[in-house]
């Protein structure tokens, strides 16, 4: 990425990143309109026991008092504080991928403007990267809380299902099969080495940035989960995605049952995007990497091939059947969609 082409970086305050640091740790927060919970972010990020030797800000186009926070809160930083004005709203995938081209550490850390992390977050991920030099990238859970605080009574991996199977595979050296079936990675959570950071920039618009990132270093380099839950995930009205619940998962699987049940149409692009991503990130691996390994390229051409069999089913049933049972035979539909119900769906749309 040109730095050249990004607005210009204002230097809120002089502190030098700390020599004495094995590695170099810097913070990409992304921030836009985000005055009512930025400043419990910012003091959460400064009460780190291993503190960030660099927070990056990016700001876009906030029409509130986010500026004028972020700047008192450079004030009394022990770290430096780099802070970038979007001279248009770039939303909040190209931000990020602005605000990781402009981080200098060795290690990169994705940080909402709403969430609140654990004092011990970046020192337990220091320490992964550390003693285990083939990460590429960790992620954590994260507790899940309403606008106050208050806890939910759930974590993150509860509601988007990430079940003890999943991360045993996943510990196993499963990570791409995994991902495939579906993003795991909440950015809020994961840190990555920055040699990585070449390889997944840019993030194509089609993606949210932490798919993307996560499952491109997992095709070149491990991925570690740490089950603790290192932040707390803040759930409001105004955020731009949310965690949701186990509770929203069963209605949505109801809604779409009796969308079925009562010859309803499913809107097609929900098959088309999906078909778009995976063949894009395969062409995007196939420019990028000289190799892949073998297995997990023969789970992204699987991933590819099934998505295109769901975008191109026949409109009559009867001959949408042997091209169903072949999917479920295979174990596509268990490996790289919602099983059972992804089965009756296709059989019934």
């Amino acid at each position: 990425m040109k730095l050249e082409s990004l607005c210009p970086v204002e230097i809120l305050n002089t502190p030098q990143m700390n020599c004495d640091n094995n590695m170099k740790i810097s913070v990409a927060l992304c921030t836009y309109n985000g005055s009512h919970y930025l400043q419990e972010q910012l003091e959460s990020i400064a009460q780190q026991t291993r503190l960030p030797d660099e927070l990056v800000i990016c700001d876009d186009q906030s029409t509130d008092n986010t500026i004028e926070i972020v700047k008192k809160f450079a004030t009394k930083a022990h770290f430096p504080v780099r802070l970038i004005i979007n001279e248009k709203n770039l939303g909040s995938t190209k931000n990020f991928e602005q605000a990781i081209g402009l981080c200098k550490g060795d290690i990169i850390a994705l940080s909402d403007q709403d969430d609140v992390w654990n004092p011990k977050k970046l020192l337990i991920m220091e320490g992964i990267f550390l003693t285990k030099t083939n990460v590429g990238a960790v992620f954590t859970d994260a507790e899940l809380v309403d606008k106050y605080l208050n806890p939910l009574g759930y974590t993150l991996w509860e509601s988007i299902e990430f079940t003890k199977k999943e991360q045993k595979r996943f510990n196993n050296g499963g990570s791409v099969e995994v991902l495939l079936k579906h993003n795991v990675v909440t950015g809020a959570t994961m840190a990555f080495r920055s040699e990585y950071r070449d390889f997944v920039l840019p993030i194509s618009s089609s993606w949210i940035h932490d798919g993307w990132i996560a499952l491109l270093i997992a095709f070149k380099a491990d991925l570690v989960i740490v089950p603790e839950q290192l932040i707390k995930y803040r759930q409001h009205s105004a955020q731009q995605i949310g965690a949701g619940s186990k509770r929203d998962l069963l209605i949505t699987i109801k809604e779409r049952a009796s969308k079925l049940i009562f010859g309803l149409k499913i809107d097609p692009n929900e098959y088309l995007n999906c078909f778009i991503q995976y063949r894009e990130i395969s062409a995007y691996t196939n420019r990028k990497l000289s190799s892949i390994n073998n297995e997990k390229k023969s789970y992204l051409k699987s991933k590819v091939e099934h998505c295109y069999k769901r975008v191109e089913m026949p409109q009559k049933r009867i001959q949408r059947f042997p091209i169903v049972m072949n999917q479920l035979i295979k174990g596509n539909y268990h490996r790289y969609s919602y099983g059972i119900y992804s089965f009756v769906e296709d059989l019934l749309r």
